[in-house]
């Protein structure tokens, strides 16, 4: 587990690629990725292990209307299996070449973190006007 771990953050966060010198931007970095890397890590462990547990286990409300409407899906990720199956597509993952690798989990976590920092900002900015 704690390997995984590791791969999580490694590969699936691509902390090294971000070439970052500091140690105050290393450990910024490390400090974000470590929850990103334990969420990814969860996910993956719970589809795995629970597949058929509910899908709001491993992500939000929010994330799982996000993913729904950013991939067209006709309806929610239902189960861990198919959220975690959800966000690796949304990384660039085709279905048919077996269980997703943490690239493309990394890629797609980070691009529905990014999903919901836009609708979290488009929220407050309708509130403004």
């Amino acid at each position: 587990m704690i390997e995984d771990f590791f791969k999580a953050l490694k590969t699936g966060c691509s902390f090294e690629k971000r070439q970052l010198e500091s140690l105050h931007a290393l450990s910024n970095a490390l400090s974000v990725f470590s929850a990103v890397a334990w969420r990814l890590l969860l996910a993956r462990a719970i589809s795995r292990a629970y597949a058929s547990a509910r899908a709001t286990s491993v992500l939000s409300k929010v994330e799982l209307h996000l993913l729904t409407h950013r991939l067209k899906l006709p309806k929610p990720p239902s189960t861990a299996r198919d959220a975690l199956f959800a966000v690796a597509r949304l990384g660039g993952h085709l279905k048919r070449n077996g269980d997703p690798g943490w690239q493309t989990l990394g890629r797609g976590f980070e691009k529905l973190i990014l999903l919901e920092a836009g609708l979290r900002m488009a929220a407050e900015f309708a509130g403004e006007m």
